[in-house]
């Protein structure tokens, strides 16, 4: 690979540079980025306690559960999982996550100047 990749859909004649470490998502990303952006983030953090719903953020120190320990610990995975990561690879995942088809081509496997002749627009990062 070389310093940069590029981000090649041919449905929108469009390449994006970047870093020359991305060449694909990997699946744990694709998991932890779904969990934290789920709609159901939010209630996998709260849970039912007898009749009362209890925000992570409210549980009393003397009262803390197993389950409140690894609630916590499930946030924090997350978390960890995406610490880190590009803006380049949240990217292939919002390309992923909408079907759009797209290829990751190193510099040195592209010839931009023929991109241009077939009216593909160019993004270099800066």
């Amino acid at each position: 690979m070389g310093w940069s990749n590029y981000i090649i859909i041919k449905k929108w004649k469009i390449l994006i540079e970047v870093s020359r470490d991305i060449d694909d998502i990997a699946d744990y990303e694709i998991v932890a980025i779904e969990k934290a952006i789920s709609d159901n983030s939010a209630d996998e953090r709260m849970y039912m306690q007898g009749e009362n719903i209890i925000d992570m953020g409210d549980v009393a120190i003397n009262k803390i559960t197993i389950r409140d320990i690894s609630e916590l610990y499930k946030t924090y995975d997350i978390v960890q999982s995406l610490s880190g990561m590009s803006n380049d690879k949240l990217f292939l995942f919002w390309l992923k996550n909408r079907g759009i088809d797209f290829t990751i081509e190193s510099e040195h496997n592209i010839d931009k100047k023929e991109y241009e002749k077939e009216g593909y627009l160019i993004i270099i990062r800066d």
